[in-house]
């Protein structure tokens, strides 16, 4: 059994050994694979898995047997957009304690506020660079394990 927080406890998914579960709101595919990729080559124990907008993210975290370790979360998306979802989560006892990074083309100041002022970690804008992205991912993985 894992301590998440304050009387949160869950299981680890049945795999070999612990892994680190990320959970990723993004629309386009693409960016989903190159960033699974990319995870994937920092520490094969990590475990990326894709919900397609912010709507189908709540769900699945309501359909989750253990929470994901962190969130990246997409602005701009179909149905629900990042910023109503990241207001979902942060009204949610069970999903406070959940930290969540936002990664997003978008570079308006008033959503990197918002974002920022609704809980989020921080705000990143996705790098166009591969060794950028590489980078950013693998800062972000190295401060979830510490």
């Amino acid at each position: 059994m894992v301590n998440r927080g304050p009387g949160v406890f869950c299981y680890p998914i049945p795999k070999v050994g612990w892994f680190m579960m990320i959970l990723y709101a993004e629309d386009d595919v693409d960016d989903f694979f190159l960033v699974a990729e990319v995870l994937g080559k920092i520490d094969s124990s990590i475990e990326c898995i894709n919900a397609i907008n912010g709507r189908d993210l709540l769900d699945m975290l309501d359909g989750m047997y253990t929470q994901p370790d962190l969130i990246l979360l997409d602005v701009n998306m179909p149905t629900m957009d990042g910023i109503s979802c990241l207001k979902e989560l942060r009204s949610n006892p069970r999903f406070t304690g959940i930290p969540v990074h936002v990664f997003s083309t978008s570079t308006d100041p008033r959503q990197v506020r918002q974002c920022v002022e609704l809980g989020a970690v921080e705000y990143k804008t996705k790098p166009a660079d591969i060794s950028d992205l590489t980078s950013y991912l693998a800062n972000l993985v190295v401060k979830r394990q510490v």
